[in-house]
């Protein structure tokens, strides 16, 4: 007789968890470096964690759903990457010569053309 082995059942992460979790971690990055931005080097670690992350809760006994873990990693990796672009940024400077209308302009631009989401398709598919 042979004995077959059952796997260990696998636990899902509820989402809520994650996103309190990931949304917690976001607060305190953002409280300790918005004064004084983080390195470029951490925006780079949080993007190689999160693409790790796909990997290793994909495949292990505990499970987060890749939509939550992806954007449960967002507000992390935006509120590093606000400091470190908001100073020198262009859309900085228009916003404070012609008010919201530059803000408009530039989701609009870059939303809403197809120029605008030619760039950033580029620049996101750069980052795999």
């Amino acid at each position: 007789m042979s004995s077959t082995k059952t796997s260990p059942r696998t636990v899902n992460i509820p989402a809520k968890y994650y996103l309190l979790f990931t949304f917690a971690v976001a607060a305190l990055i953002g409280t300790i470096h918005w004064r004084v931005p983080a390195g470029p080097n951490l925006l780079g670690l949080e993007v190689f964690l999160t693409v790790i992350a796909l990997f290793i809760f994909g495949s292990i006994r505990y499970r987060i759903d890749k939509n939550v873990l992806t954007y449960g990693a967002l507000p992390i990796i935006l509120v590093t990457f606000f400091p470190l672009w908001w100073p020198t940024s262009a859309l900085r400077t228009e916003t404070a010569e012609r008010g919201g209308a530059a803000v408009w302009e530039s989701i609009r631009h870059n939303l809403l053309t197809l120029d605008g989401l030619e760039k950033l398709v580029h620049a996101d598919t750069m980052l795999f």
